[in-house]
């Protein structure tokens, strides 16, 4: 009797430090989605912003690396700062394209590949692919990789639940070298992205020789941004606000060209492109949550800007879960999948 009163005591405790440890990392995770204000200086950047704890969590939040922050003007530290949230939530995708030639010539002409792979990686296999873009020979093919991550934030102010400030990014990692006008959109479920107030900036960085392709480079960013009068938006009406939300822009084209001993060319592509969509969105009805599917469509051959930008619709059926063709322009883009959020 008393072995079995002792294992029941025992059972319960263990049960209770469970119920405890669990109740611990519920906490523990909501506490991670709380944005917390602070306005003690963290440190000064080389633009002589000061830049807060709070403004500093914040910009990770968004995406800003270390360096990009460290770099920041004051514009666009002052674009984020209006940006009004205590809760959010976050989630990224990984995804590597491998497209495929028929041969060197293809390749070089940028015709459209023979094949396009898009894979869904991981975070490790993503942080383990190379920064510059990688030429396979295989079976007198010529195979092209290329990483990319999604990440995709929605937020809101707690006295004010139902208006979400939301955000989507793509990150490529490494960059293909066929680069025509991409699509980087949102479809919104159960609420309605408000008119007017899309924005977009993108972030490339490059590295430039500094004599002769020697191997050693200087590293550069350059930023710009598109306004919601741009032609690159395509917006589908739902009541006041739209359903869908997309935006057409072609990748960088900067190539710098080098030519090793032998005479052989080589290209020093970008080291690294970021696109970023600032977009807010209203719950509908008496809801206070919005389910969000965000993507990038990588055009693997060129296309054209009007056949591309306004052609295309947002539903469930389309590219990424969001972005529909009807004119056949969808065998053009590499496919990839989406990152989705209900919040």
């Amino acid at each position: 009797m008393k072995i079995i009163k002792y294992l029941k005591m025992t059972s319960f405790f263990a049960f209770t430090m469970l119920l405890c440890m669990s109740f611990s990392s519920i906490v523990s995770a909501d506490e991670m989605l709380k944005y917390k204000d602070d306005n003690t200086i963290k440190f000064i950047n080389n633009n002589d912003v000061a830049i807060s704890n709070s403004a500093y969590e914040k910009l990770k939040i968004y995406g800003y690396d270390d360096e990009e922050i460290m770099n920041l003007d004051e514009s666009a530290y002052n674009k984020i700062e209006t940006i009004n949230i205590d809760r959010y939530d976050i989630v990224e995708t990984y995804w590597k394209d491998t497209y495929i030639y028929s041969s060197i010539k293809d390749f070089e002409e940028q015709k459209k590949p023979s094949a396009v792979v898009t894979k869904k990686i991981t975070k490790e296999e993503y942080d383990n692919s190379k920064s510059v873009t990688d030429l396979i020979y295989s079976n007198s093919a010529v195979h092209e990789t290329a990483s990319k991550k999604i990440t995709l934030v929605i937020g809101y102010l707690s006295s004010t639940p139902r208006t979400k400030n939301v955000s989507i990014q793509t990150y490529w990692k490494s960059i293909p070298s066929v680069r025509s006008y991409d699509i980087m959109a949102m479809r919104i479920v159960n609420g309605e992205f408000n008119q007017n107030s899309q924005s977009i900036t993108t972030n490339i960085t490059m590295q430039t020789p500094t004599a002769a392709c020697d191997g050693q480079y200087t590293t550069s960013t350059s930023t710009a941004t598109a306004g919601y009068t741009s032609s690159g938006w395509n917006t589908r009406n739902i009541t006041l606000g739209y359903y869908g939300i997309g935006f057409t822009s072609p990748l960088p084209s900067d190539t710098i060209y080098c030519y090793n001993d032998l005479g052989f060319p080589f290209y020093q592509s970008l080291k690294g492109y970021k696109t970023t969509i600032y977009v807010t969105a209203t719950a509908l009805g008496n809801a206070n949550t919005v389910t969000i599917y965000g993507t990038y469509q990588h055009a693997t051959s060129n296309v054209s800007f009007s056949n591309v930008a306004h052609t295309y619709d947002f539903n469930s059926s389309g590219l990424g879960n969001v972005v529909y063709f009807s004119n056949g322009m969808a065998s053009y883009y590499d496919g990839t999948g989406y990152a989705s959020l209900t919040y």
